[in-house]
Order: structure tokens, then C-alpha cells, then sequence
């Protein structure tokens, strides 16, 4: 499991005080600052893997199975329905490995 620890000294100090003496302003630019500098170090560990990986997978699931909307509503039932979905995919793919 990757840990992602990006921190600087300013944005630790303030942090580490009390929250209810620091201005709103404050607290939220050193919450914001950490979303940025975390997003910066996915990028730059995401920035190797190619789009052709996983691109095709989305392809099949809209154009073969028809998943061009959900039929859920809601984050966890939609979740869920893709979760189904992508399992279905792979079983078939590793079904046709097997079969080669």
C-alpha cells in the first residue's frame, strides 16, 4: 500500500495549531495546499501508465454490452452495478484466455 506523505513546514505548523484560533481562511488554505501538493504526487506516479490499458476496457463495456448509462441511481448503487459489470468482463476475458 503506497502511503502519501506530502508536507511542508508551514502548512504542518498550522495544522498542528489550534484550529479554533486560526482565521477560516487559514485552516482551508492549508487543506487545499495538501490536495494540491497530493494531487501533484499522483500525477506524477500515474504520468508512466499508459491510456491504452484501460481505455479499451470502456470501449467494450459501452459498444458490446451496452453500458452507455446506469440503470442505478445513487454513488453506491451505481458503484455496485459497475462492480458487476467489470467482474463480468473480466471472467469472459479470462474464460478466453483459458479457451486459447
Amino acid at each position: 500500500m503506497l502511503t502519501l506523505r506530502v508536507r511542508s513546514t508551514a502548512a504542518s505548523s498550522a495544522r498542528n495549531a489550534d484550529p479554533l484560533r486560526l482565521r477560516s481562511g487559514q485552516a482551508l488554505d492549508c487543506a487545499r495546499d495538501d490536495k494540491a501538493r497530493a494531487a501533484v504526487v499522483l500525477a506524477t506516479i500515474y504520468e508512466d501508465v499508459p491510456a491504452w490499458i484501460v481505455e479499451p476496457v470502456f470501449g467494450v463495456l459501452k459498444q458490446q454490452r451496452g453500458m452507455r448509462r446506469f440503470r442505478t441511481r445513487g454513488l453506491n448503487r451505481v458503484a455496485n452495478e459497475f462492480t458487476l459489470t467489470t467482474m463480468a468482463y473480466n471472467i469472459t476475458r479470462l474464460h478466453a484466455m483459458r479457451a486459447a
